[in-house]
């Protein structure tokens, strides 16, 4: 998470590989150029491991090294958040969460709780009809229905079970528009949209290990998003949508229409080797190195 081109890195190259290269020192010190044996530019960060084909993508990830002041003491390895070095250290001391009922491991204790939470289920289960709920303050909050508390609201008479709701629903009248998930309000809907969106959705304010994980409970993998999460699980309905020009079919309708664009109506980014093609020019680049 400490490296902004994570999901478009190239991966580091061999010992052996990097025995064969040619060093060439480039003007700034924490740049290295390198010339692979298929004459290549490779450029390598002083700092770490990692390499990139292009100078101005090392650039950037230079800047990641700036202002690090949580290290390591068991690796060269440094940190700009203090629970970045702590989740790294468990990597280090073997610390290791085991589930008893699937005997998957984590080093994230967040994570591995939220992995339990996928095999316990429902556990608070209300004693006066067939629901259950996976917290004790849903299950207390559901049973004032059946005692028959009510929060009446002067304007409209409408009720409701506990006086947060009641208060949330009184904004209506005040022309606000309340997040059913904080105590904001917005004047207009479109900045209640935004502000779901972005802080409850996305949750752009947290740090990536801050935020909430959503445990897909087929097949207890994690996202960071629910729209995320959302297209995963159609991979598990067993609905396929076929390709009607070649064999291939898709689990979402959007990697057909991908497919379709790049591989059938020429409209991708061509590789001039082979026949290939791809969406975005990144992945492009990254087979490219493929036929080096």
């Amino acid at each position: 998470t400490d490296h902004p081109f994570d999901g478009n890195n190239y991966s580091e190259q061999n010992s052996n590989d990097k025995q064969a290269n040619i060093n060439i020192q480039n003007n700034s010190n924490n740049v290295k150029k390198y010339k692979n044996r298929n004459n290549l530019n490779t450029y390598y960060c002083n700092q770490c491991t990692r390499s990139y084909p292009y100078k101005c993508q090392l650039k950037v990830h230079l800047l990641t090294h700036e202002g690090k002041t949580f290290s390591c003491d068991k690796c060269p390895k440094s940190f700009t958040y203090k629970d970045s070095l702590a989740a790294h250290l468990r990597t280090h001391e073997g610390i290791r969460y085991p589930c008893d009922e699937c005997s998957k491991l984590f080093t994230d204790k967040r994570l591995f709780n939220a992995h339990l939470r996928t095999h316990k289920g429902s556990s608070y289960l209300c004693d006066k009809c067939p629901k259950s709920f996976t917290t004790k303050s849903g299950l207390t909050t559901h049973q004032l229905n059946h005692e028959g508390i009510s929060y009446l609201c002067d304007k409209c008479s409408k009720t409701f079970t506990n006086k947060q709701n009641l208060s949330v629903h009184r904004l209506t009248h005040e022309g606000r528009y309340p997040c059913d998930k904080c105590p904001k309000s917005y004047s207009a809907k479109g900045s209640l949209r935004n502000h779901v969106r972005e802080y409850h959705e996305k949750q752009t304010h947290l740090l990536p290990h801050e935020r909430a994980v959503l445990i897909c409970p087929t097949c207890s993998k994690s996202f960071l998003r629910k729209d995320c999460l959302r297209q995963h699980l159609h991979t598990h309905t067993g609905i396929r949508f076929p390709c009607d020009k070649c064999p291939k079919s898709f689990a979402r309708k959007e990697d057909l229409k991908r497919h379709g664009l790049t591989q059938h109506e020429g409209k991708g980014f061509k590789c001039p080797e082979c026949t290939k093609s791809f969406p975005r020019p990144n992945k492009l680049k990254r087979h490219l190195l493929t036929h080096a």
